[in-house]
């Protein structure tokens, strides 16, 4: 599980420095993920990360955070599919309508979550 949480890790950085880099291409991004078929994308990437942070938390030079972690992602994962499509396509076009600042900051902020991530993975 160690592995998936790098994985995710990885991603999170790279997502986030494309999305500081160049704020509309991740909107772009998330509009992959509108409809029934990016909905259930979405809570599979999540509850894995979710399952991969708990069960890694151990190994990690922060279990507890990991642990807390994981039960947020899970939460997340859940909530995905309650929220549904119309809700979720919502939500984008809220996003798509934030300032390039504020797109960068949460690009940052996901970014520095995936890098904790990794430090903490490969530190424990």
């Amino acid at each position: 599980m160690k592995y998936v949480v790098e994985l995710v890790g990885a991603a999170m950085v790279l997502i986030g420095l494309y999305g500081v880099v160049v704020p509309d291409g991740l909107v772009r991004f998330g509009r992959r993920f509108l409809g029934v078929g990016g909905v259930w994308a979405a809570f599979a990437i999540r509850a894995l990360a979710a399952v991969a942070m708990w069960f890694a938390a151990p190994a990690s030079a922060t279990p507890t955070t990991f642990r807390v972690l994981a039960i947020l992602f899970g939460v997340g994962a859940v909530m995905v599919p309650m929220i549904g499509t119309e809700r979720l396509d919502r939500l984008v076009a809220w996003g798509a309508g934030l300032r390039s600042g504020v797109l960068r900051a949460i690009s940052l902020a996901a970014g520095a979550l995936g890098a904790f991530l990794l430090w903490s993975v490969l530190s424990g």
